[in-house]
């Protein structure tokens, strides 16, 4: 008698059981459920079957930083679930007799600093090697960064003189600059900048050595006005990564949609 207790109360474990992650695709009676979720999450997703249905508690846990922008529920044939909010980032449905995937998505807001200014545009370039003397005694080898200071160094995307402050927030007016340097090396047509007139609220407080890379950044389209409607570009601004992340795609499409020998190029390095 004693022993049919214990394999009930097993079996109970089994049908009521928890700690599902999300890192592999979780068998629910005829359907699985797969995570597709962006950087800076984590999910768990916890089950409990009542007779012949299944309810799913999907919990969403951000890192630092990190907020979540938008979550969506769809069945195998791409048809939208619908889904209850029940508390802060926590959510449930119910699971249907197929795959089922959640498509989590966060946005990353932290402060963008200028090493990863250099990174980031050191990517766009093919992350390629290049013999030159680093310029900056604040920059040892070792630092995961140190070739792309060295590649922007080279190419003469950076303006500062003496250190080079890897933890420094970046400013809006100092990317656009290394923007535009960068344009100007890859022979993108920059004439544009010559001839904008910077129309936002603030254009007067734009560093004079930042003027035209500001007004080639904005009239490219690749950065714009922080608050179009009030018209500030906030030039000694910060960024967000989220914000770096799309001025970058931006300016990646500007050379996707260059001429043959610009493309040669990018082909070349990458």
């Amino acid at each position: 008698m004693k022993l049919r207790v214990i394999a009930l109360l097993a079996v109970l474990c089994l049908l009521f059981s928890t700690a599902a992650f999300a890192d592999e695709p979780q068998p629910y009676l005829n359907g699985s459920v797969f995570v597709d979720a962006s950087d800076g999450v984590e999910v768990q997703l916890t089950r409990v079957r009542i007779a012949n249905k299944i309810t799913v508690r999907v919990a969403v846990e951000t890192e630092d930083d990190y907020l979540l922008r938008g979550i969506e529920i769809y069945d195998e044939d791409g048809k939208s679930l619908p889904f209850e909010v029940v508390g802060c980032y926590l959510y449930t449905f119910d699971m249907p007799r197929c795959d089922v995937t959640i498509h989590i998505a966060t946005e990353d807001y932290g402060i963008v600093t200028r090493a990863d200014g250099a990174v980031g545009l050191w990517k766009l370039a093919g992350s390629p090697v290049v013999d030159y003397i680093m310029p900056y005694d604040d920059v040892g080898s070792d630092a995961e960064y140190a070739e792309a200071v060295r590649w922007a160094a080279a190419e003469g995307l950076l303006e500062w003189n003496g250190s080079f402050s890897a933890d420094k927030p970046l400013t809006r007016e100092e990317l656009a600059v290394m923007i535009y340097k960068y344009a100007q090396s890859r022979s993108l047509d920059t004439t544009a900048a010559a001839g904008y007139e910077l129309d936002t609220i603030d254009r007067a407080f734009v560093s004079t050595d930042a003027y035209d890379g500001v007004c080639y950044a904005v009239a490219s389209g690749v950065m714009d006005a922080e608050n179009r409607t009030a018209g500030y570009f906030n030039p000694q601004g910060e960024l967000f990564k989220y914000e770096f992340d799309g001025i970058l795609d931006r300016f990646a499409e500007l050379f996707d949609s260059g001429d043959d020998n610009i493309q040669g190029e990018l082909t070349d390095e990458t």
